[in-house]
């Protein structure tokens, strides 16, 4: 165990306790007691033994106490060394005023010494993290662009959804022009090498790829692999330039393809499901409007969560494991993640899953900080959160991907406990954005 952080002596009329505190909320505490608490355990112990053991010729519990004591008193005396332990800890945990991370939060135990007179035990645990006083007013919302989508961003959702129904032609007797689809792989050439993409399709514009990638495959024809250089476009903002690192790369290009796409008529406004064009435009706008206020929304929130993660905290290791099996678990029951894995060489697969690693150590870290300063937003304003709300939105996540009938009782305790965590801080966020606004 590394140095401690802080060393405390406390003790009372019951208890002498040393308080050490390691980084990772990791407590140890050294705790003495004297005659008069081993002496009362070694009376509980007797009682114990005596209701539980049974002698020839005597009701249970009713043979004289001098032979139970020569008969049992190995059992006495192990059975004491437990209570004088226990008492010894919880008056140690009441004096230190350091509780256990859960009820189930395990504790490391030893005797350092037991006598008649004496009894000397350390105990090591981990404690709930200590959260610093957060103010909500320090907090300051940051400009978030709001701008509604306009006719530009309309006809891109119209003519996306035109693609969608669209009817894809295989080009293969002549080279890559303006306007064809192209179906590209893209990894770096670095050691080790990066996928940056696979199996995606770009059009060949200057709206849909980069600059560099277009006059990479612009001439060429599908099947075959170009080394480049990437490059940033001239129209980027110069301090996006300067944050651009260009890096060689290796081009494949898979598939060209041309598009035959449908004609923007009352025929394909019904057919996507709408009464006519100008009712599919209304939804689409709709969609639109609502896609950027979620956006606008999410932003907002996640200034809220650097704010609520830019004050200190410590946090036990035994949390952020545990966030990260989660996650991992997500991972591996992923089957694009999986798909993307097995297309990748041995180097490559270590490599990705060496980021994994890195990836969910921040995130868990993350998401444990997240947790315990929204819950300290919350109770400092004493905002309610009920059972009933948080059984609910569960249920909700469950009919989402199952069937219709789920009910309360069936919820998992692992997604019961996310969705508290959840609600715990969408208030505190609202709570901090209220302020805000107010």
């Amino acid at each position: 165990m590394a140095e401690p952080t802080t060393v405390e002596e406390k003790k009372n009329e019951k208890v002498s306790v040393v308080i050490r505190r390691f980084p990772h909320c990791k407590v140890e505490l050294d705790a003495s007691v004297g005659p008069e608490v081993i002496k009362e355990a070694q009376e509980l112990a007797l009682k114990d033994i005596k209701k539980e053991v049974s002698v020839p010729g005597f009701r249970k519990g009713k043979a004289p106490t001098e032979m139970i004591v020569k008969n049992y008193s190995k059992s006495i005396q192990d059975r004491a060394k437990e209570i004088v332990a226990d008492v010894a800890f919880k008056a140690a945990l009441d004096l230190a005023k350091i509780p256990l991370l859960n009820n189930n939060a395990p504790v490391q135990f030893s005797s350092q010494k037991l006598s008649d007179s004496e009894g000397i035990f350390t105990f090591v645990y981990e404690s709930e993290p200590k959260v610093s006083e957060i103010k909500a007013e320090e907090f300051q919302l940051k400009s978030i662009d709001s701008t509604s989508p306009g006719e530009k961003e309309l006809n891109e959702a119209v003519r996306q959804l035109q693609l969608f129904y669209a009817q894809w032609h295989l080009v293969t007797d002549r080279p890559i022009q303006e306007g064809d689809f192209v179906i590209l792989d893209l990894r770096t050439m670095e050691d080790p090498p990066q996928q940056v993409f696979s199996d995606t399709r770009f059009e060949v514009t200057d709206a849909s790829m980069a600059k560099w990638m277009k006059k990479m495959v612009l001439g060429k024809n599908a099947g075959i692999s170009i080394e480049g250089i990437s490059e940033p476009d001239p129209e980027l903002p110069e301090a996006k330039k300067k944050d651009f690192q260009p890096k060689r790369v290796l081009l494949t290009i898979k598939k060209v393809e041309t598009a035959e796409i449908p004609p923007l008529n009352e025929e394909f406004a019904k057919k996507v499901g709408a009464k006519d064009v100008e009712h599919m435009k209304k939804y689409l706008a709709d969609m639109l409007e609502k896609k950027t206020r979620e956006k606008i929304d999410h932003d907002k929130r996640e200034q809220v969560n650097e704010f609520l993660l830019s004050f200190p905290m410590e946090i036990p290791l035994s949390l952020i494991q545990k966030e990260k099996e989660h996650r991992r678990k997500q991972y591996a029951e992923d089957p694009r993640y999986q798909a993307k894995l097995q297309a990748m060489t041995d180097l490559q697969r270590d490599m990705e899953k060496l980021e994994l690693e890195e990836a969910l150590q921040e995130q868990s870290e993350s998401a444990v900080k997240l947790f315990y300063a929204s819950r300290q937003i919350v109770r400092d304003a004493k905002i309610n959160v009920t059972y009933q709300e948080v059984e609910a939105e569960a249920v909700r996540s469950l009919k989402a991907f199952g069937p219709v009938g789920i009910q309360s009782h069936m919820i998992p305790d692992e997604l019961f406990a996310l969705t508290l965590s959840k609600i715990i801080l969408a208030k505190a966020q609202d709570y901090i954005l209220n302020k805000t606004v107010a």
